[in-house]
């Protein structure tokens, strides 16, 4: 008897777990994100600020003031705010069974608009390795390439954004020098990010300190 009752309070327990699991994206799942046709509806965003810090190549945050090869130090550009404004017909909630996810994985929220066109203004006078002196005001955008901080190379900024860019939410887009200078400067420069919808976000007093 006593055996019997164990033996059903066990069938119970796994009935009851088998119904938290979401049916909806069945029991083999087999499409890129592994739920067939409940999966999970692109999300889109407005974008309300941008934040600017300065971070290694491995994407962590450094102080300002800190001295590295050019190579090794960038501003990384990535969202601040943003609205949610778009989903595309319907979505299916992220369900998940004691903290642990079982079905897909909701799709990163990518912004509607697109950066079109990025400057960056030189707040201080220095000497280029020729001998050319730049002066305070001038277009430095050349000296700069910009990449997803996935990506080990930097593109020329008017390459990268030659079609227009998305910001993926929690993604860094990471600003440096292409080539390395002849010598130790420190760089103090505005940044003016441009969007295709006219909207514009403008940081000034940046600086990047390369050794």
């Amino acid at each position: 008897m006593k055996q019997t009752v164990k033996k059903l309070g066990l069938t119970l327990a796994l009935f009851s777990f088998l119904a938290l699991i979401p049916m909806s994206c069945g029991v083999i799942c087999n499409d890129s994100c592994g739920c067939g046709p409940s999966a999970f509806r692109t999300q889109q965003m407005n974008i309300k600020s941008l934040d600017v810090l300065t971070i290694s190549s491995t994407g962590q945050e450094i102080n300002p003031s800190q001295a590295m090869a050019y190579d090794q130090v960038f501003k990384g550009i990535r969202v601040k705010e943003f609205d949610i404004i778009k989903l595309s017909e319907k979505s299916v909630p992220n369900q998940s069974t004691f903290g642990l996810a079982l079905a897909c994985s909701q799709p990163p929220l990518i912004s509607e608009e697109k950066f079109q066109t990025i400057q960056v203004i030189n707040r201080k006078e220095f000497a280029l390795s020729n001998g050319t002196q730049v002066l305070k005001g001038e277009d430095i955008t050349d000296l700069f390439g910009i990449n997803s901080i996935y990506v080990g190379t930097l593109q020329p900024l008017n390459v990268f954004v030659d079609s227009g860019r998305n910001f993926i939410l929690e993604e860094y887009f990471k600003l440096g020098l292409l080539e390395a200078p002849a010598e130790p400067i420190s760089f103090f420069f505005d940044l003016k990010v441009k969007f295709d919808n006219g909207k514009e976000f403008i940081f000034t007093d940046q600086n990047l300190n390369i050794n």
